[in-house]
């Protein structure tokens, strides 16, 4: 029995250890909670306009007046980090 319980023991310093709880830093869920609420209303709410935004700030969006008219530049909030994100990450592997 004492086995088993130094096995929890160790598990808890460990854990201790290499996670952090939420009393002791900051945490970043909220920020990311908010940047998901937006990008997730954005795409549902006006998904021509989301997708055709994300295109035109990566640089993948055809030069097209029609296209560009879709864009809208609003969505590009300095708090909206998932979009940034993604345009981020389409402009550099596609």
């Amino acid at each position: 029995m004492p086995l088993f319980f130094s096995f929890f023991k160790i598990q808890e310093s460990i854990s201790n250890t290499f996670f952090f709880h939420p009393h002791n830093t900051m945490s970043l869920t909220p920020l990311m909670f908010r940047s998901l609420l937006r990008l997730l209303t954005s795409l549902i709410g006006d998904p021509a306009a989301s997708v055709s935004t994300l295109l035109f700030y990566s640089d993948l969006l055809p030069q097209n007046i029609v296209l560009e008219r879709l864009v809208q530049h609003d969505l590009l909030h300095q708090e909206n980090y998932l979009f940034h994100f993604l345009i981020n990450f389409l402009r550099c592997f596609w």
